[in-house]
């Protein structure tokens, strides 16, 4: 109820301040990026004034930040050998009388400081002139401050922590898709050019390309994934890749084979053609991987939504997805990618992709009538981060 309040009591002075200066919005919020210089001199006395230790982390430093917890006297701050240790309430309203105190600290702090700079002739002052100016400096202490006040909402509110969380996870996932898209990307542009084939960048997209997760450790792993991982001979922590179930054999395997090319290629030009000395042993450059993919019958079993609107061709599509969703829209074209798997080469992929679709081949092809609890979609690890 308290936080409730101070949000309150922060949108009405937020208001009243939009009313006196004719504003609609007010812009103060973010007000510490078009001042960078004066961030970086507020952000870290913060966690100063709390006491926090300046030998830790960024992060760490921000972390303990939150956990920072006002005085039961309801004082702002209190002395311990001859220094002020500061207890701001994060919870509260940003004009509290023990914020206020804490921010008024900060301000004339900054505004000392650089005084005493100015004053010095061997000293070179830190912060700007046009940015050397209490109000400004008083606003960006009050938008960092506001910064931490939703921080310490969300972490000490289990919704919004909840959903905080998952949002941070829905980035990093995104994140490491289109990572793996971009470089696909690349290497479908030369393939295109080269074979003639259409249609081949119009399958590239983020939205179709398998999750990739990680773990906090192998604790964390079932029996079965500890297992993979180890036989993938890749070290802890590496990602996990989780696939879909509506991609074709054929479409997975173009994938892997555009990331191996495009690995290859980054070896640079003529690298592996150079002729070794007599006198040396030749020692063949591997493509290393730092992931490895979860069984078949953990894939999950969205259907193909992407954010861009994108239809896949059906030639994408697993013709044993397709008799379980037979109201799927598809595009016709792209029969080129009908039988790629059959037609790669050894060496013409990474030997622990061949052997993963190997094993998702002879998934894909078992017989509806004996699908068993492996065939039911499994959520598996999809809480990674």
């Amino acid at each position: 109820m308290q936080g409730l309040k101070g949000e309150i009591a922060q949108l009405k002075e937020e208001y009243e301040s939009g009313k006196a200066t004719g504003n609609k919005k007010v812009t103060t919020r973010n007000i510490s990026n078009d001042h960078p210089k004066l961030k970086m001199i507020i952000h870290p006395m913060f966690p100063d004034l709390c006491n926090i230790s300046q030998s830790l982390g960024k992060s760490a430093r921000a972390r303990l930040l939150n956990t920072v917890k006002p005085l039961e006297s309801g004082e702002a701050y209190e002395e311990v050998d001859m220094k002020k240790i500061w207890y701001p309430n994060w919870k509260g309203n940003v004009d509290d009388g023990v914020n206020a105190a804490f921010i008024q600290e900060v301000v004339d702090l900054v505004w000392d400081n650089e005084k005493r700079l100015r004053e010095d002739p061997n000293s070179k002052s830190e912060i700007q002139d046009a940015d050397y100016d209490r109000q400004l400096i008083t606003d960006c202490t009050k938008a960092y401050f506001r910064n931490i006040h939703k921080q310490f909402l969300e972490h000490h509110d289990n919704d919004k922590a909840r959903k905080a969380m998952e949002h941070k996870n829905q980035g990093r996932q995104c994140s490491r898709r289109q990572t793996v898209t971009k470089t696909r990307r690349k290497a479908a542009e030369a393939f295109e050019k080269e074979s003639g084939h259409h249609g081949v960048l119009a399958m590239i997209d983020t939205d179709f390309v398998s999750d990739v997760l990680s773990y906090g450790s192998d604790t964390d792993l079932t029996e079965d994934t500890f297992k993979r991982r180890r036989d993938a001979d890749v070290g802890k922590g590496a990602f996990m890749v989780e696939g879909v179930q509506w991609r074709s054999p054929d479409y997975v395997a173009f994938g892997h084979w555009l990331s191996f090319k495009k690995s290859k290629a980054n070896k640079g030009p003529g690298e592996e053609e150079a002729p070794a000395p007599k006198h040396c042993k030749v020692v063949e450059k591997k493509v290393v991987k730092s992931t490895f993919d979860l069984a078949p019958n953990k894939m999950h079993s969205e259907p193909p939504l992407s954010g861009k609107k994108t239809i896949p061709f059906r030639s994408m599509v697993s013709e044993k997805w397709l008799k379980k969703n037979t109201g799927t829209v598809l595009l016709d074209g792209g029969e080129w990618l009908c039988g790629f798997y059959g037609r790669l080469k050894e060496g013409d992929i990474h030997k622990d992709d061949a052997k993963f679709l190997e094993e998702l081949n002879e998934w894909h092809k078992k017989d509806e009538s004996s699908s068993d609890e492996e065939d039911l979609p499994v959520a598996g690890p999809s809480t990674g981060n």
